[in-house]
């Protein structure tokens, strides 16, 4: 992600308190607890982080006036926005300005030259269609037009321009894939031809032992790095996030289980009139078979902390949360969630922030 690492680490703590997947020892009250979004420790470092991210907002340092102005701007009032159903609040204004902007000029061009703008542009539909889908309908058409008329050939999304030009960036295909499925979830239509592209993408992308690459052709082998910890986490969930999507995880169990409490706010699911997903026309055993392979990845390679650590902390949030649908096995505490809120408490700083990468 282009915005601070600071930032960008304390906004996703905030929209879901996660969840790291380092298993810290505590000693004290809470180092057996069972947490959930409404415990009080877990507010506390909501308001804690909410009281930066309000005084970096509005100070308008460098964390807003650098290269990555948009991305953050948008990140800040989409947390707030998340938190506290605020429309009105001075930075989720500021941030729906920044988006309908970014939307507007998407419009007119082909692709903008921004480097990291499929980044900011996915984050644009994601807080456009959260804060009012129908207010901001045209806006959230262009940015999904724009993704789509951006998709890479082989399904993948990434860099527009460089030696990466031709390959999908795992990274990247996350964000569009989140942003598309977020509209999805707002009743925007999306395209399934698109979605199971990028599911293809995804599954081909994919290393033998169930890892993801930085960049790939969405062939086997086609990667060009070795996969870690963070990228695995990334790709793992854009394939899940894709393929609920498209309804592929649609199952007795999911569907009538009550949801209120379980799955974070983030993801409920939208039915049709039906109240059920339409079929589609990809085999889930392909998927579901790539995602046991990334399952056993991460049981062959424990995570310790390392680069993009605040990256693989929300990217494991969103893999956790979708295994979780596909199994129809959700759990209000699961270990996941409890060990990550004693992790990012440790890494909290006074003011609510999270410390930088290393």
């Amino acid at each position: 992600m282009s915005a601070s690492s600071v930032l960008r680490g304390a906004s996703f703590v905030l929209l879901w308190i996660p969840f790291a997947s380092q298993l810290f020892v505590l000693s004290g009250t809470y180092a057996a607890e069972k947490f959930t979004p409404e415990h009080p420790l877990v507010q506390e470092m909501v308001n804690k982080g909410m009281g930066f991210l309000n005084k970096s907002g509005q100070s308008n340092n460098a964390m807003y006036n650098g290269d990555h102005s948009q991305g953050t701007s948008i990140l800040t009032g989409y947390t707030i926005y998340k938190v506290t159903s605020e429309v009105d609040h001075p930075l989720v204004v500021r941030a729906v300005g920044v988006a309908r902007k970014l939307a507007d000029e998407s419009a007119s061009v082909k692709t903008l030259t921004e480097e990291s703008v499929i980044y900011t542009i996915s984050l644009a539909g994601v807080l456009l269609a959260t804060v009012d889908v129908e207010k901001h309908a045209t806006q959230i058409l262009r940015i999904r037009d724009y993704l789509l008329r951006n998709q890479k050939p082989n399904g993948g999304f990434g860099y527009a321009t460089g030696s990466h030009a031709a390959t999908g960036d795992i990274s990247q295909t996350q964000y569009a894939t989140l942003a598309l499925w977020t509209m999805g979830q707002h009743n925007i239509e999306i395209p399934q031809e698109p979605m199971i592209r990028l599911i293809n993408f995804m599954i081909g992308a994919q290393t033998q032992d169930g890892g993801f690459p930085y960049q790939s052709n969405g062939q086997p082998g086609g990667g060009s790095n070795d996969p870690t910890n963070s990228l695995c986490a990334a790709g793992l969930s854009a394939l899940l996030i894709a393929g609920d999507g498209v309804g592929l995880y649609r199952n007795k169990l999911s569907e009538s289980q009550d949801e209120e409490g379980i799955i974070p706010t983030a993801f409920k699911r939208v039915m049709d009139d039906a109240g059920k997903r339409a079929k589609v026309s990809i085999d889930r055993t392909r998927s579901d078979s790539a995602s046991k392979r990334s399952e056993d990845w991460f049981a062959n390679h424990p995570y310790t902390r390392a680069q993009w650590h605040y990256y693989y902390t929300y990217s494991k949030e969103r893999y956790e949360s979708f295994l979780e649908i596909t199994k129809g096995k959700q759990n209000k505490s699961p270990d996941w969630y409890n060990n990550g809120v004693l992790g990012l408490r440790i890494n909290q700083g006074p003011n609510g922030e999270l410390g930088a990468e290393k």
